[in-house]
């Protein structure tokens, strides 16, 4: 039993971290871990953010203090708890084969996924991030893209390690339309890996509540 109970616990951690994994891979492209492991729902965590500096350097003027001050915040981020469940009987758990364990558990960590990428994106909203470029899924382009990218260089945000997140019918819709244009890799692999320097994740699971179908972070 000790030996059964082994087996079982790794097939559903093996499953877990690879199916997360690939389903969240958008998110950690550009966000931090600021947890201890020990929060609980309803509980906060303290970030640190760094504003903009008044200027990135200047003449010098006979002192170096000047302009010097820096700006630093702490916000306080309030937790929520989520989590998935999946039920086995006694008999399905001590006869099962392990195949059939792993895709039990691989379906419902693709579901989980799912469900935590729409909770995640119903932050992507005019009130905390602005008015947006209003576009349909159909008349996605990728002059739209490039007007995603121009804003983010107004920001003066780092030119490397970005990520485009696009509803799939979005990318659907900025692919070539036809087989001359699309190259090896967008022929064999249905995606583009790359967009104006931006890594780009594909998903099905952006919330429709927000009506957020695309963004550059």
């Amino acid at each position: 039993t000790t030996m059964g109970n082994s087996i079982i616990t790794e097939i559903v951690g093996s499953q877990i971290l690879e199916r997360m994994t690939s389903q969240l891979a958008s998110w950690s492209a550009f966000s931090t871990d600021c947890g201890d492991g020990t929060n609980e729902d309803g509980g906060t965590v303290v970030v640190a953010g760094v504003n903009a500096p008044a200027t990135g350097g200047q003449t010098f003027g006979g002192s170096y203090a000047t302009n010097s001050v820096s700006d630093v915040d702490k916000v306080s981020v309030t937790l929520n708890h989520y989590y998935t469940s999946f039920y086995l009987t006694d008999k399905e758990f001590n006869s099962s084969s392990a195949n059939r364990l792993a895709n039990l558990v691989g379906t419902k960590a693709n579901a989980f996924g799912g469900f935590l990428t729409k909770e995640l994106s119903k932050i992507v909203t005019t009130a905390n991030y602005g008015a947006g470029v209003v576009k349909t899924n159909a008349s996605y382009d990728i002059a739209t893209i490039k007007a995603l990218k121009s804003a983010l260089d107004t920001k003066g945000a780092p030119l490397e390690d970005r990520a485009l997140v696009l509803d799939s019918a979005v990318l659907g819709n900025v692919l070539p339309s036809t087989i001359e244009t699309l190259g090896n890799e967008v022929l064999q692999e249905g995606t583009v890996r790359r967009i104006y320097g931006a890594d780009v994740y594909a998903t099905n699971s952006l919330d429709t509540t927000a009506k957020c179908n695309a963004f550059l972070a």
